[in-house]
Order: C-alpha cells, then structure tokens, then sequence
C-alpha cells in the first residue's frame, strides 16, 4: 500500500470531510493505457493502467469480491482507501479518484498552479547536465537530448526505447546507483499506482531537481512535497464527456491532450 497515496488521501480527507460525505465512485472504465472514474459528484479522473501479479486462473485466487468487476459502483471513497485486500484494480482505483477529488483542491495559498505548462517547460537543462528519467518519455527524451543534456532512462523495458535511445536504457533495478548521481530527476507517475515511487526518493541526492508528471500524477501535491518532489505535471480534464469513450477505445495519455484534458503544472509557492 502505498504511503504516499494514503497520506494524500488522509489529507484531502481531514480538509474536506463534510464535502466528501455520501461521494461514491458512479462508474469506472478500464482500457488499455488508461482507468477512468466518474464521481457521484460529476468529477472524473484517471490512473495508468498496471497489470495485476495474481494468476487469475487458479481457483482459489479468483475473487468476486469489493472493487471486482460488476462490484465498484455505488463504493465509497472510505471504502477504497481503508480497503485492506490490495489488488492493481485497487491501486488504479485509488490514483483515479484522487485525481477527480483533486481536481477540486488541487490549489491553495500553498501551491502555484499553472495551466497549459508542461514541467519540461520550467526547467533549466544544461549542456553535460546529468539528467535521469524513470521512464520513456519519448518528448522529454528529445528535449534532454537537444538542449545537451547527459541522459539515462531507468525503464523496465528496453523496448520501450526506440532503436536510436536504446543505447541510454538502464534496467529499472539499477535505480539505487544511478538516481543518487542525477542532477534532475523526472519520474513517471506511473511510479504511484504500482508503488515504487517512495523507494526512486529515498535515493534522490540533496540539491536535485525532483519533477513527478504524467496523468496518474494529477493529484493534490503537497505530500510529493513533503517527500522533497520540486514539481508536480498532470492533467486536468476539460470534456468530461469524452473521457469514458476514449479510454475504453484505447486512448494513450497523448490522446487526452488532443481531446478532453490540458496539461498543468504545480510548483510550491
């Protein structure tokens, strides 16, 4: 179970207790890249899609039980979070609804909230920067590589590089060697949904430039904060009539940015 999430979850709970009372999550569709949830206060959010480790097909695993199909809707959200049966479907429906909660209180005194920013954008990459990214982000790749940066990608799969990056891939678990060397770090939020996120941290170097970003990222910020994060990119979606459609046809990330989200930045005030 993730500390991070919990403690996000703690936090929007002790804040706004009296609002969230009798939310429930409406619907949830899950595609191929992509989870989404509708509240039953009309907001919507989404989490990357990770792939459970339990072999479904052994009889004594299969579960019909809380947050199983034809079992989510109507939940509550003290449901989820105190759930104690941890599955991908429940990691993914956590990271869901914090983002569609978030949406509402995602800005205070304490948060600098930019819109149509991307994180890429704010920083400063030098020639030779050591520059660390847990994750392909194929954009991010060529904005390293231009600006000069010196470039290592932990990924779990090689072939998620395309054949000209392949010689920068690093197996994700090298991250205890590499990541202390950074002088900028920026981590997929998938990192939140299947909970390697606190131990990437533990290893961050004091003075390194931390950024989180992606759409399972949209959350409220200030724990990644507390856990020495520098910036914090998601989405916020602005057609939610769309989302359902698209993420049950398939919809990668980019898609949303074409269709019915917008990117945002947070950074402390």
């Amino acid at each position: 179970m993730s500390r991070i999430v919990m403690k996000t979850w703690a936090k929007i709970e002790a804040r706004h207790q009296k609002e969230l009372d009798g939310i429930t999550i409406e619907d949830a569709v899950f595609g191929r890249y992509l989870c989404a949830v509708k509240l039953s206060n009309n907001q919507y959010g989404v989490s990357s899609i990770i792939e459970d480790d339990k072999v479904h097909c052994d009889k004594a695993l299969r579960d019909y039980g809380p947050f199983t199909p034809l079992q989510i809707r109507g939940r509550s959200l003290p449901e989820l979070f105190d759930y104690q049966k941890e599955s991908a479907t429940v990691n993914m429906l956590r990271i869901a609804v914090l983002n569609a909660l978030s949406s509402l209180y995602i800005s205070d005194e304490s948060v600098k909230l930019m819109v149509d920013t991307d994180p890429i954008d704010l920083l400063d990459i030098k020639t030779g920067q050591r520059v660390i990214l847990v994750g392909a982000f194929h954009s991010y790749i060529k904005h390293c590589l231009k600006a000069g940066a010196n470039l290592g990608i932990l990924e779990m799969n090689q072939d998620a590089l395309s054949d000209n990056h392949r010689s920068l891939f690093i197996p994700a678990d090298q991250f205890e060697v590499v990541i202390p060397d950074a002088e900028v770090l920026i981590i997929t939020g998938l990192t939140l949904v299947n909970d390697t996120l606190e131990g990437l941290l533990k290893a961050v170097r004091p003075g390194t430039k931390v950024v989180v970003t992606g759409p399972s990222s949209s959350i409220i910020p200030h724990v990644l904060f507390d856990y020495g994060v520098d910036m914090v990119g998601g989405i916020r979606i602005t057609k939610p009539e769309v989302l359902f459609s698209l993420v049950g046809q398939g919809a990668a990330g980019y898609h949303l940015f074409k269709y019915c989200a917008e990117k945002i930045t947070m950074k402390k005030c």
